[in-house]
């Protein structure tokens, strides 16, 4: 029996199955006003990628989350965007994990770490104004592998 047949038959569908994993870097700051739950959108990344919205908190979530439902994620990969992906362990605003599929139904998941500042704020003015803490996402990656 020709034992090389099994090797290459595993070695054929290790290929058809293969995950690649590809980092993006935050392209430009992104700024907004902080909230519980946290809440950031339009995060740019670089090779066109974007962090369309992240919300990060307990009893946030998307279709078909796992309970307790601790968050979710929409990204935009290679100018495509996918569909709500939930945030998986114990995320916060600076990092976390997500899992689930994308807009083949193929697995995706992948971690976030981002360095965010904040600062409070107050404004005036006709009408009123207000106080509030606002944050800038001035560096970070997201790891996406699929």
């Amino acid at each position: 029996m020709n034992k090389t047949l099994p090797l290459l038959v595993l070695l054929m569908s290790t290929a058809l199955f293969a995950q690649t994993t590809t980092t993006y870097t935050v392209a430009a700051p992104t700024s907004g006003v902080y909230s519980s739950p946290f809440r950031a959108f339009s995060i740019p990344l670089s090779n066109g990628a974007e962090v369309n919205w992240l919300e990060v908190g307990a009893n946030t979530a998307c279709a078909g989350q796992k309970l307790p439902p601790v968050g979710f994620i929409f990204l935009t990969v290679n100018g495509v965007a996918q569909p709500c992906i939930p945030l998986t362990g114990s995320p916060s605003d600076v990092v976390g994990s997500f899992a689930g599929v994308d807009v083949n139904n193929n697995p995706t998941s992948g971690t976030y770490s981002f360095t965010i500042t904040k600062a409070y704020r107050c404004s005036g003015g006709r009408g009123g104004g207000g106080c509030h803490t606002v944050f800038t996402i001035t560096s970070g990656t997201v790891r996406v592998t699929k």
